[in-house]
């Protein structure tokens, strides 16, 4: 299938599942109707043994994004300087809120935090983690080749209530995807997320250390 009919005309129906990704319902629509099928990726992170366990509580805020990362679209980047949405695609929630949730998740099922919670939850925190999602698409980088994912975020842990950064970086992740159809990339995405949220939280555990 060549990328334009990819893009621009997939459509899937029935229910696929792949890996851990789910996909939720055929029948979430855009602005014009289409029928999508949303995926909604699953990540869990295990307790990590050698993980520092950690008494202070953490707060993520939403994660900032461009126009196009910040919705429910899954972007793909077909040829150099082109960024563009999927067709008839979309995650199960904005994808700050995605990020956000499984960051959430990550931390919970680490076994190493005192508490956590998102920013908007009215909880006090020791530290804030600021997000600023710079990609998350997949990216042809070769004719007839399978896309990869890339994944780029920068993070930044505050003191609070003292507003201190205590550390920043920028945290980066890919994954070839198996194949160009979209249940392929979207496992790829999965393991590329997967990735990203295991190192961030291993990083946060380590140097959010300097609020107490």
């Amino acid at each position: 299938m060549s990328k334009g009919r990819l893009y621009g005309a997939a459509i899937f129906r029935g229910s696929v599942t792949v890996g851990a990704s789910v996909l939720l319902a055929a029948c979430m629509s855009f602005g014009d109707k289409t029928p999508v099928a949303v995926y909604a990726p699953q990540v869990r992170i295990e307790p990590v043994a050698d993980a520092p366990k950690v008494d202070w509580s953490l707060l993520i805020a939403r994660p900032r994004a461009g126009d196009l990362l910040d919705s429910e679209r899954i972007a793909v980047r077909p040829e150099p300087g082109l960024l563009q949405p999927y067709k008839a695609a979309a995650w199960s929630e904005p994808l700050p809120d995605l990020l956000q949730s499984m960051l959430l998740r990550g931390f919970e099922d680490s076994g190493r935090i005192l508490g956590v919670a998102r920013q908007a939850s009215g909880v006090r925190g020791d530290v804030t983690l600021l997000l600023d999602i710079r990609r998350f698409e997949s990216e042809y980088r070769a004719p007839e080749q399978a896309p990869t994912v890339v994944l780029e975020v920068q993070a930044k842990l505050v003191a609070q209530p003292a507003g201190k950064v205590l550390a920043a970086r920028t945290f980066k992740q890919e994954a070839e995807a198996a194949g160009e159809k979209l249940p392929a990339v979207t496992a790829a995405f999965e393991s590329a997320s997967s990735a990203l949220v295991a190192e961030m939280v291993g990083w946060s555990l380590e140097y959010g250390a300097g609020s107490k």
